[in-house]
């Protein structure tokens, strides 16, 4: 534990407003602190599981430089410390060094006399020198608020280190006694068990899944490795965040034959890896119903965000981040692959032993590289990444061979849009957007007042209380006429139930075997006035 200068120490804990002393007086409080056992639960430091972990951001100091800084510090006679450490036990946590699990220690500072807690930060295993800085730090910050001074003398029951701490310290002025203390092991095992089951009930709280268990060391390595080489080569500088990546393999004797698609994330410079989604659907539902101001819509309609991201080690399942550091990752490039649904942390869904050959190949392309990339057609190892991709990417063999109809059926309006059918087929990798541009001459060319659907909601499939199909409120949307937006094609109508547009029109969609060429539409209302007499179509 290095000094941290000009900052709170981490874990330094909130002290309650002072309370009219009970306590014996000062010559007997020396010899006797039974008057900490009358701590209440809420008097105790604020720690929590983030505190335990080392903070990379603090300003490091060395106990010389925060022994001069405190040397001008005014020096109260009748401040009387006393400093202990104590193992937390019941909630392991990785080191953050080597990654083990281990039972983090506490550097405790009280004031003798009050019986404040005035300072308390974890650490691994702590030195006399590590605890000298605890002790210059509480100096000058007083975690109360109040003005920084030094203390006239600091009692421990532990002499080696009352002699260390009395050399380092003597330039302050400041003695350091070895002294019994009846009532203080007591005290301080009510207040750290306390202390304790707090955090093992964040422990024992939602935490991300295992996401590298099964997964062999050189894997995880390589996982490692590729993620590190993802980082420096800053590939989301020069790939769009706007244009999906789209992943596929093959099948093997190990794996199944998959896919997903990814964006690339690190341009805002807030989050650093890929966003990743399981198909088209998905990815659409993401960017249609994802908002800053509602994220559990977006969870809501998607089932759940995924994405493999440089990840604060508290993010992660302590066995995964061991797995990791023992796999050469540092605090500063950890991969975490983490899913989020709608009540909390899930297990992911994309296969994690592939995740390093697509991050070689991003990292690759955009290394060296100023302008930005426009394609990437890269396989590596039977796995295929194509950049940018669409969302006639995934569909299948199968799925191409055929075609799609199409009903979109008509209610009243109160603008005065009649009822009616049209019905459209086409092929099943025809975009949707360009159906409805070809349905909008259609329409025009017979003066058929209805509207084309511009914006398309998935229907909720729930049954009600009278067992009737029950609509959502707020039906995630899925599809949006402007060219901006992700498109559908005719063969993702298909693989949803129902969808409904704003101008009162219900689409159902089935795939049809038999390839069309072209786009066919027929449909129940009848022409206008001002129909044109050529037409093209049926």
């Amino acid at each position: 534990m290095a000094g941290k200068k000009g900052k709170k120490a981490a874990g330094a804990p909130e002290v309650p407003a002072k309370k009219p002393s009970t306590l014996l007086p000062p010559s007997q409080s020396q010899n006797n602190l039974t008057f900490l056992l009358q701590a209440a639960p809420s008097e105790l430091p604020g720690l929590s599981l983030a505190d335990l972990q080392e903070d990379e951001n603090f300003e490091e100091a060395t106990l010389e430089e925060l022994l001069d800084e405190a040397q001008d510090l005014p020096q109260q006679p009748s401040a009387l410390w006393v400093v202990a450490t104590r193992q937390l036990t019941g909630v392991p946590l990785p080191h953050p060094g080597t990654g083990k699990l281990v039972d983090p220690w506490l550097i405790i500072v009280l004031d003798a006399l009050t019986g404040e807690m005035l300072f308390a930060e974890p650490h691994p295993l702590p030195s006399n020198e590590q605890i000298a800085e605890a002790l210059v730090l509480c100096m000058l910050e007083p975690n109360d608020g109040s003005a920084p001074l030094r203390p006239a003398r600091i009692l421990t029951e532990d002499g080696p280190l009352a002699l260390s701490l009395h050399m380092m310290l003597a330039r302050l002025g400041v003695k350091v006694e070895r002294q019994d203390l009846p009532g203080l092991n007591e005290a301080l095992a009510q207040m750290v068990g306390a202390l304790e089951g707090h955090l093992g009930e964040e422990l024992s709280g939602p935490q991300a899944p295992v996401f590298l268990a099964g997964l062999p060391a050189d894997e995880t390595e390589a996982l490692v490795v590729a993620f590190r080489q993802f980082l420096a080569a800053e590939p989301w500088e020069v790939f769009s965040g706007r244009k999906p990546v789209y992943v596929s393999w093959n099948a093997t004797a190990q794996r199944e034959a998959g896919q997903f698609y990814a964006t690339l994330m690190g341009l805002a410079g807030q989050e650093f890896g890929l966003s990743l989604y399981p198909d088209w659907v998905t990815y659409a539902l993401h960017l249609y119903n994802f908002s800053a101001f509602d994220i559990q819509q977006g969870l809501d309609a998607t089932g759940g965000t995924e994405a493999l991201m440089l990840s604060d080690p508290d993010t992660l399942h302590p066995d995964d981040l061991a797995t990791l550091y023992a796999a050469g990752a540092d605090p500063q490039s950890i991969p975490g692959l983490l899913r989020i649904g709608p009540d909390g942390p899930l297990t992911p869904l994309t296969p994690v032993a592939l995740l390093p050959l697509v991050l070689e190949m991003l990292a690759e392309r955009a290394e060296g590289r100023r302008s930005p990339v426009t394609t990437l057609n890269s396989e590596r190892d039977g796995v295929r990444v194509r950049y940018p991709a669409g969302p006639r990417d995934e569909l299948t063999v199968a799925e191409r061979a055929g075609s799609v109809r199409v009903v979109m059926a008509y209610a009243p309006s109160l603008a005065g849009q009649p009822a009616g059918e049209v019905v459209l087929s086409g092929p099943a990798d025809m975009l949707f957007r360009k159906a409805m541009v070809g349905l909008r001459a259609w329409l025009d060319e017979r003066d058929i007042r209805v509207n084309p659907p511009f914006r398309l909601n998935l229907m909720a499939t729930e049954s009600g209380a009278d067992g009737e199909p029950e609509d959502a409120l707020e039906p995630p949307m899925i599809w949006e006429s402007r060219a901006e937006l992700p498109d559908l094609t005719l063969a993702h109508l298909a693989r949803m139930s129902r969808v409904q547009d704003t101008w009162f029109c219900a689409l159902t969609a089935e795939w049809q075997p038999g390839k069309l060429d072209a786009l066919s539409i027929v449909s129940d209302f009848k022409p206008g006035k001002k129909a044109t007499k050529k037409r093209s179509g049926p």
